[in-house]
């Protein structure tokens, strides 16, 4: 490790030119050198002792029943890569088949069931998407304010207290209850068949069922 200390020795004169070194300096730069110095001893004694011990085989002891020696260690192969069987990976394509029918099936009865509710008075319409929309259902009248916002005065979100549906119309929950029974037994006929049937046979279930709750 001398370079270590010469490299030091010429760092320190590149950046001082022509100062003179003192005892503490060159105290310094000898104690930086034998830290380096020791480091690369421990270094080369565990290359060496690894190498030793790459180069070291496990000798191959008789066994006293056989003719031939035991295999040791180390001619074990706990892994056999050449005779290792690969486990084909579960085919999950109907799986996921049926699992996306069942969405399919679930969001068309909630639609179904958000029309018939808006049916019978018990949803209110769906919100404007635009000015010019909001301006004309206000003209028209098609809409309510509930009592409890009728005293709030003055507020940013006044339109917030609108609900959109038409004054007319009365909540009918007896009306919808008898509306939504067929439409619940078509559902859960269908949603029967997606899981025992065949994927293709659930997709007709749920082209069936989408074209009933349209009526």
């Amino acid at each position: 490790m001398n370079y270590v200390k010469q490299d030091l020795l010429e760092y320190i004169a590149e950046i001082f030119p022509g100062m003179p070194l003192s005892s503490w300096h060159c105290k310094a730069i000898n104690e930086v050198d034998a830290v380096f110095t020791n480091l690369q001893a421990q270094k080369d004694s565990m290359n060496k002792v690894n190498s030793l011990a790459d180069c070291a085989t496990a000798p191959a002891t008789p066994c006293p029943e056989q003719g031939w020696p035991c295999k040791s260690k180390k001619d074990v192969n706990p892994m056999n890569y050449a005779s290792a069987t690969l486990v084909s990976q579960e085919d999950t394509t109907a799986r996921d088949q049926r699992r996306y029918l069942l969405s399919e099936l679930n969001d068309s009865f909630d639609k179904a069931k958000t029309v018939l509710k808006r049916k019978f008075g018990l949803a209110d319409d769906a919100t404007p998407t635009s000015i010019e929309d909001a301006v004309k259902r206000i003209q028209d009248g098609l809409f309510i304010i509930p009592k409890r916002y009728l005293e709030k005065g003055a507020s940013y979100a006044s339109m917030a207290y609108l609900r959109w549906r038409d004054p007319k119309t009365v909540e009918d929950q007896a009306g919808y209850d008898a509306a939504k029974a067929p439409l619940k037994a078509a559902y859960t006929k269908a949603q029967r068949e997606l899981k025992i049937f065949s994927p293709e046979k659930g997709l007709q279930s749920v082209i069936d069922f989408e074209a009933a709750a349209a009526k």
